[in-house]
């Protein structure tokens, strides 16, 4: 394989990873991760297609377990039907059994290296500051 040469969902370890966030860009962010840069693309959940992921030929995808309009399964259905087979990375609050989704979405998509990433809540954040 040359240093040009790529399969669809795959970069040589030389590359940088290029990430699909799903959701709206926000207009700023203290986290680097939403921050734009070129190798980061935003697509909101109701414009993406089928044709867009095969486009835009990323790494890693990541996306709220569920918002309002769209869920984990939904968005790993449509990025197994074009073909995608990296990293699919959900962002959630802590969640009593997280075990039951990781094994739900795994069984349904198993080309698909998912797992989830947990992050604080306001609530959660408000809890360690007011602790101290």
């Amino acid at each position: 394989m040359t240093s040009t040469t790529r399969k669809f969902g795959t970069h040589l370890k030389s590359d940088k990873l290029s990430v699909l966030i799903i959701g709206d860009a926000p207009a700023t962010s203290q986290d680097p991760l939403l921050r734009p840069a070129p190798n980061r693309v935003f697509r909101p959940f109701g414009a993406l297609k089928v044709t867009d992921i095969q486009d835009l030929d990323v790494d890693v995808v990541i996306s709220a377990l569920f918002e309002d309009g769209f869920d984990c399964m939904e968005i790993a259905h449509l990025l197994v039907h074009a073909g995608f087979q990296g990293r699919y990375r959900v962002y959630s609050a802590p969640l009593p059994r997280p075990e039951l989704v990781k094994n739900e979405v795994s069984a349904a998509f198993p080309s698909l290296d998912f797992d989830i990433i947990f992050v604080a809540t306001d609530a959660s954040r408000a809890a360690l500051t007011s602790d101290q």
